[in-house]
C-alpha cells in the first residue's frame, strides 16, 4: 500500500475542516504538503514498489482534486461565473473522458501525461495562490481552466486511440498514436 496516497487522502478531513474555518494560510500550507506528497510519490514508485499502487495514487488525487474544488468554492462562491463557457467546457471534457474510459477499457483511466502534469502544476500554482491570498486571481483560474482543457482533451484522444494491449505506463502523450494510425 502507498504510503503517501494514503496520507494525501488523510489530509483531506483536516484541510477541509481548515476550509470550513475559513483558515486560507493555513490551508495553502496545508494543501502545498498534499500536493507535495503526490510530486514524492510519483518519484518513489519508479524505486520502491509500496510506492507503485496507481489506483490508490488515482483515487487520492481525485479526493484532493474534489476537495480543493469545494474549498475554491468556500473561498470564492463566484468562482464558476468568471469563466462560465471555459468552465462547462472544461466539464464536458472531463465527462466525455470519464465515459470514454469506462466504456472502452471498463475503468476510469489516469494516464499521467505529461500534459495532466503540467495542469496539475499550474491548477495547484492557482488553489496555493488563492489561498494564501484569500482570494483567487482571473488570470491564474482562466490559466488552471486552459490546461486542464489541454490535458482533457489529450487523454480524451489517448483512451480513444489506444488499443486494450497497450501499456498505459508507457504512454505519455497522444502523438505516439497519432503517428501510428
Amino acid at each position: 500500500m502507498n504510503p503517501l496516497s494514503l496520507l494525501r487522502i488523510l489530509l483531506v478531513a483536516p484541510l477541509s475542516w481548515l476550509a470550513w474555518r475559513r483558515a486560507w494560510r493555513a490551508l495553502a500550507v496545508g494543501t502545498l504538503a498534499a500536493v507535495a506528497t503526490d510530486v514524492l510519490d510519483g518519484r518513489l514508485a519508479r524505486y520502491d514498489a509500496r510506492f507503485a499502487d496507481a489506483r490508490l495514487d488515482s483515487l487520492a488525487d481525485r479526493c484532493l482534486t474534489y476537495a480543493v474544488c469545494a474549498w475554491l468554492l468556500r473561498l470564492e462562491p463566484s468562482l464558476p461565473r468568471w469563466q462560465p463557457r471555459l468552465l462547462a467546457l472544461a466539464a464536458a471534457l472531463w465527462a466525455a473522458l470519464m465515459a470514454t474510459s469506462w466504456r472502452r477499457f471498463g475503468r476510469v483511466g489516469a494516464l499521467h501525461l505529461a500534459s495532466a502534469r503540467l495542469g496539475g502544476a499550474v491548477q495547484a500554482l492557482f488553489a496555493l495562490d488563492a489561498f494564501w491570498r484569500g482570494r483567487p486571481r482571473p488570470a491564474l483560474w482562466r490559466g488552471a481552466l486552459l490546461t486542464f482543457i489541454v490535458a482533457a482533451a489529450e487523454e480524451w484522444a489517448v483512451h480513444l486511440l489506444r488499443r486494450p494491449q497497450d501499456e498505459e505506463a508507457a504512454i505519455r502523450s497522444v502523438w505516439p498514436l497519432l503517428r501510428r494510425r
